[in-house]
């Protein structure tokens, strides 16, 4: 299963094993304060990998020679100037009719930071054990249903399968309730026409599983259209395993706030389109180069 994953313990509080496969070492995150994502125990694992004194010199040699062949490139294309691409936020807030101003106060004032923290309680309180975690959900009667909980970047098909199920859904007994914050119109979505199926995601922007999802994503908003409502909900993990995941949530509610859900969506896909084109585990952002 392609996901980060999340899970609680006896005692309520939340435990988060998180593991890169590699070489040299795995993560093992553990998080307690009363079931919220917020205070952090990190170990350590070596595997696989002995570091001597004749491979660290080996190692060293080319660190150095790889630093001298850089500081070569730089010096000889801007006297230091590291960055030759500009960022790529004033055109995609330009796009999607957020002004760059009011974006930036609001980012940088830290006011949605209480937000995203409240999605990620709400996620954990639906059951997300993972990153991306996509519920499949069925309304009657002012009630909630859930017909699947996909968790990780799975393939298109279930979501499908799923969908047509609740759509075709008449038989509720069997189904629990969806125990996350019900959908209303306060909510962000993506709708065309009033629907009772909805696809509601909680996702970590830098979670590499979710943007490896996304394309999928935006293939069943786009052939679902008028059939399903969308919604997408912020999900980031801890700053020490995804350090720019609380800023890239905070830069989505920032232009929810200023935009509406006709900027909301728009600026997601472009937040990972930008990165499966460049490869790129973040969107770059710091106040003066978005200016």
């Amino acid at each position: 299963m392609n996901a980060h994953n999340t899970k609680n313990n006896e005692d309520n509080k939340i435990i988060e094993n998180f593991k890169e496969e590699g070489t040299i070492t795995v993560e093992t995150i553990e998080i307690v304060n009363g079931g919220n994502i917020d205070d952090l125990s990190k170990k350590h694992h070596r595997r696989g990998f002995t570091l001597t004194t004749p491979v660290a010199i080996i190692i060293a040699s080319v660190v150095i020679a790889f630093g001298l062949m850089g500081y070569g490139f730089i010096t000889t294309n801007g006297g230091g100037n590291t960055s030759s691409t500009a960022s790529p936020l004033p055109a995609i807030l330009k796009s999607v009719g957020v002004n760059k101003s009011a974006f930036i106060k609001c980012v940088d004032s830290g006011e949605k930071a209480q937000a995203v923290t409240d999605s990620v309680n709400d996620g954990v309180k639906a059951g997300v054990n993972g990153t991306p975690a996509t519920f499949i959900l069925r309304e009657e009667a002012g009630i909630f249903y859930v017909v699947n909980n996909i968790s990780g970047a799975q393939d298109e098909n279930i979501f499908r399968q799923s969908i047509e199920e609740a759509i075709n859904l008449t038989n509720f007994k069997k189904l629990a309730k969806f125990e996350g914050k019900i959908i209303d119109q306060n909510e962000l979505q993506e709708v065309t026409n009033p629907t009772k199926v909805y696809v509601v995601e909680y996702s970590d922007a830098e979670c590499p599983f979710c943007t490896r999802l996304h394309p999928t994503i935006k293939k069943i908003r786009t052939d679902y259209a008028g059939r399903i409502s969308y919604v997408y909900r912020n999900f980031p993990l801890p700053p020490s395993l995804h350090p720019h995941a609380q800023k890239e949530a905070e830069m989505i509610s920032c232009v929810g706030k200023l935009g509406g859900a006709k900027a909301y969506y728009p600026f997601i896909d472009a937040l990972f389109d930008y990165k499966i084109k460049n490869n790129a585990p973040f969107l770059p952002y710091t106040a003066s180069n978005s200016k």
